[in-house]
Parts: structure tokens; sequence; C-alpha cells
């Protein structure tokens, strides 16, 4: 995937400017070896892009890679690190 690369310690971020809108991409890392891990990274992205989906600005299409399993209660640590990185997308 081609585009501007940001990254977190629980996953990274691709966003690529487009004609119109904004559309998300999930997936992980195939090291992430059982299903239902790789199933709860993905739910996980997608309930907190999903929670900011009006901080993303327009005119991008962004992609999710999740990096490692989430723990139990660490929802809020990722919030936080998309927030962050939200901010710094121009």
């Amino acid at each position: 995937m081609t585009g501007k690369w940001k990254r977190s310690p629980y996953f990274y971020m691709v966003y690529t400017p487009t004609s119109e809108g904004k559309h998300f991409l999930f997936t992980t890392q195939k090291t992430i070896k059982r299903a239902f891990q790789r199933n709860r990274c993905r739910r996980i992205l997608k309930e907190i892009v999903r929670l900011h989906q009006d901080c993303f600005p327009e005119g991008y299409n962004y992609g999710f890679i999740a990096t490692v399993v989430p723990e139990k209660g660490s929802f809020h640590h990722y919030d936080h690190a998309l927030k962050k990185m939200v901010e710094r997308i121009p």
C-alpha cells in the first residue's frame, strides 16, 4: 500500500489521498496466528474508528494494520494512540 504511514505500538495507519469521501480498511499482520485474536484486533480498531469517524479529514483512504493482540482493558490505549495519529494528518 502506498501512501503516508503512521505507527503506534498497537497498529499502523496508512492514508492516501482520494477524490471523494473517506474509506476505511482493517487488517492484521500474519504474525497474529489465531483467528479469534485477529478478529478481536479488527473489532477493536473498527469500534475506535467508528467512535472518532468525524475526526478523520475527508478526501483520504485509511488503512489500519493491527500488529499486536490487545490485552483485556486496553481499548483506551488504542483509543489514545488513534487520536494522536489523527491529529497529525494534514
